[in-house]
């Protein structure tokens, strides 16, 4: 009696184990193809249950993911459940990147550290911090700094930066994205028609202008259209983007089939959003079953998208797509 009193207390805790691991190999087997997708996957493995080397290796390979991203906030949270190396890796990362003196380096990591506390007196700090650096950074760091500003709601703080760095092209080009990320379209579409008029423009400016204001019209029905003529200006990547952004557009219009056959051999490349219609068209239209199971796994990412996120369509729709589906 005693013995199956131990096993029942003993056994729960084995199955999850068990099924921490199946989820584990699920996510490494999806992350040679899809490593943003084996994100929720390794997330979901750990809540599961793993054994303690295998959840030693999931934080290690979340890490990896974010640091290769270059989300050191993500990859410096990660790094708390792993050996003082895991920090020394994001040092060098920074530094070998950014050519960043060491307490650079520091402040730096600090800021990323408090700016997603709960604390507001912290995160406020945290993000005058931010702009400090960004006024001594490298070009590199400082678009990544007006990232690290603006997913953490200090889009206004971000916007007074590229205000502040002057009113050449390219900080006009910066200034009109963050203005429609914060939703104030009609500002961004004025300062972007003023950029269209001027002369020598390169062809990478024009892609960008016209898919600028591509997204300043989102629904308007002259989106898709700019979003195309963009595709012709562009090149490599960057076309397959303005290909998929007017399949985004067309989607959000209730056109999907027609969104689904403009996809259709687009590469989806490391872009998260392309990757994400790509996923939920493939699960909608195609009813593929791989698919579905991939925005299953995510399902706690695309909430964290919902609540962080002005522009959520695409997770919100996933989200009311796989509704109770486990």
């Amino acid at each position: 009696m005693r013995l199956l009193a131990v096993l029942l207390l003993i056994l729960p805790g084995v199955l999850l184990a068990g099924h921490g691991t199946v989820l584990f190999n699920q996510a490494y087997k999806a992350e040679e193809t899809d490593p943003q997708g084996s994100i929720p996957m390794y997330r979901a493995a750990l809540n599961a249950g793993l054994t303690a080397d295998l959840a030693r290796a999931a934080h290690w390979r979340l890490f990896f993911i974010f640091k290769d991203q270059e989300s050191y906030g993500q990859a410096l949270r990660e790094a708390d459940y792993l050996p003082p190396t895991a920090r020394s890796q994001i040092v060098t990362s920074i530094r070998d990147r950014h050519s960043l003196k060491p307490e650079i380096v520091d402040r730096y990591l600090a800021a990323l550290r408090e700016i997603s506390s709960s604390d507001s007196a912290k995160r406020k700090s945290a993000a005058h911090s931010l702009s400090q650096i960004h006024e001594v950074a490298p070009p590199s760091l400082k678009r990544r700094i007006l990232l690290d500003l603006s997913e953490n709601e200090f889009e206004e703080a971000a916007l007074t930066l590229v205000q502040k760095e002057g009113n050449d092209t390219e900080g006009q080009l910066r200034e009109a994205d963050l203005l429609i990320f914060m939703g104030r379209n009609a500002e961004a579409e004025t300062l972007l028609q003023k950029l269209y008029i001027k002369d020598e423009l390169s062809a990478e400016q024009k892609t960008r202008i016209v898919y600028l204001l591509g997204r300043s019209r989102r629904d308007s029905g002259r989106d898709i259209e700019l979003f195309r003529t963009a595709e012709q200006y562009a090149e490599g990547d960057e076309r397959a983007r303005m290909r998929a952004l007017a399949a985004y557009s067309l989607l959000r219009q209730g056109y999907a089939e027609q969104a689904r056959a403009m996809m259709r051999g687009v590469p989806v490349g490391r872009d998260a959003d392309i990757e994400l219609l790509d996923l939920l068209l493939r699960a909608e239209i195609d009813q593929e079953k791989k698919a579905i199971r991939s925005l299953v796994a995510r399902r706690a990412t695309l909430k964290e998208i919902v609540r962080k996120r002005r522009d959520s369509y695409l997770a919100s729709r996933a989200l009311k797509f796989i509704g109770d589906r486990d």
